[in-house]
């Protein structure tokens, strides 16, 4: 992802304060919208003197492209090590064969993503998905390729838990893609979580990729 470029030297001060500015930045652009927002107003939201935002990053486009990152970097390598241990952890205590060993350990990592993204990404996606037609065309393409990425490493777990003789090549890609499909669209849905029990969206969430997977998932 493009880095935003900062003069300020103090690494553990530029991601502090960086933290601070993109929540306030969240909150408003759900509130007004990105367009809408000033530079201004973001000052007076953070108590940052105007030129300090400048310096921490770059402008309204930086806010954006470090909110895509933060996003990316949940998602590859924050969610990566979550998934690895409880998958591990899942499979090695539950019982039967180990194809329902594997079963049950992507059931886990899916539902862990999931979660994890609706919780604690959900209002970010919601603007990013909404603004992200203003990113600049470099960015929005390295977005698209963290994406392709992201979804090449579901597609390996469906393929591990699949086993070589269930494999369906073309089936495990589109289901993949439906996934992280499905990491925003449900996030721009949270009425739904609000209506119905989060746990119950996620238990029939999982379900349904897993029936589209393979019907024989369905009962793991």
């Amino acid at each position: 992802m493009k880095a935003v470029d900062t003069k300020i030297k103090n690494t553990e001060l530029v991601a502090e304060r960086r933290n601070h500015i993109l929540s306030a930045a969240l909150k408003l652009f759900l509130k007004k919208g990105f367009s809408a927002t000033t530079m201004r107003d973001l000052s007076r939201e953070t108590g940052i003197n105007l030129a300090s935002l400048y310096d921490y990053v770059g402008s309204k486009q930086g806010i954006l492209t470090l909110m895509y990152a933060d996003m990316m970097r949940f998602w590859r390598d924050d969610m990566r090590s979550v998934v690895k241990d409880s998958a591990s952890l899942k499979a090695s205590s539950t019982h039967g064969t180990e194809r329902d060993k594997r079963r049950s350990a992507l059931r886990e990592q899916l539902s862990i993503i999931l979660s994890g993204t609706w919780n604690r990404y959900g209002d970010l996606i919601r603007v990013l998905y909404r603004e992200s037609f203003l990113l600049e065309e470099d960015v929005l393409k390295e977005v698209m390729t963290s994406e392709s990425l992201f979804v090449e490493e579901i597609a390996e777990a469906m393929k591990t838990a699949a086993g070589p003789a269930d494999r369906d090549e073309d089936r495990i890609r589109i289901v993949a893609n439906l996934f992280v499909y499905l990491l925003g669209l449900m996030s721009n849905r949270k009425w739904l979580l609000k209506k119905f029990d989060p746990e119950l969206v996620l238990e029939v969430t999982v379900d349904m990729l897993l029936g589209a997977l393979d019907r024989r998932l369905g009962s793991v």
